[in-house]
């Protein structure tokens, strides 16, 4: 049987015995979160039990933290992932983020003793159906904006091509000037400007004079 095995179920064994082993054992039943007095028997019990394990681990994989050591002891102990965060106070997401970098962390020996191939497998698959769902989700974004991309082009290629004539432009601006969507092409939209600006001029230069015969009359 490999050493690493042995030292394992050695650990387990002394910490089984534990009072502190039934805490979690017992845990589901309980009404409240484990309180910080339990927290840290927890972690005194299980630096205790844990210490042949914890030497070789930091043996083969001196980057590991005591936190990080501490979670590897309760992974072994078979415990689920709420037990856990509520040992070591973290949130689900981050026991999720301290599981990716442990693993990262471990020998490849204990990294597959502690955490099964099984296990890893699932999560590898997991995540790349996510990716796979993702590319796919994206694809379909990216082909639907190109489509619309495209009819926008095309809609604005047609309207420039359009020929609008002076006095057709003036009628489409009266018709369609409470019209709150769609496009004018640009020769209408500057023929009607043109058309505007020529009233203006008009009212502006001759108005006075108009004015002044209407008061002489009147």
């Amino acid at each position: 049987m490999d050493p690493r095995t042995d030292v394992l179920n050695s650990c387990l064994s002394e910490f089984r015995n534990t009072p502190e082993a039934n805490t979690l054992v017992y845990y589901r039943s309980r009404d409240s979160r484990l309180s910080f007095d339990e927290r840290m028997a927890i972690t005194r019990s299980i630096e205790k039990a844990f210490s042949p394990m914890f030497l070789q681990l930091k043996t083969e994989s001196p980057s590991l933290s005591e936190s990080d050591l501490i979670y590897c002891a309760l992974v072994a102990a078979g415990l689920s992932p709420v037990v856990i965060a509520d040992c070591i106070s973290i949130s689900k997401d981050s026991l999720r983020m301290r599981k990716i970098r442990v693993k990262e962390k471990l020998s490849l020996p204990w990294a597959e003793l502690l955490f099964p191939e099984q296990d890893v497998a699932g999560a590898t698959k997991n995540a790349t159906e996510k990716c796979d769902d993702n590319v796919a989700q994206h694809n379909s974004e990216g082909k639907d904006t190109a489509i619309l991309l495209q009819q926008n082009q095309l809609n604005s290629k047609v309207m420039e091509t359009k020929k609008i004539t002076f006095g057709q432009a003036i009628k489409l601006g009266f018709r369609n000037c409470f019209r709150f969507s769609g496009r004018a092409s640009r020769s209408e939209f500057w023929y009607f400007i043109l058309f505007y600006a020529i009233i203006l001029s008009v009212v502006v230069i001759f108005g006075p004079f108009i004015l002044h015969i209407l008061r002489s009359i009147y």
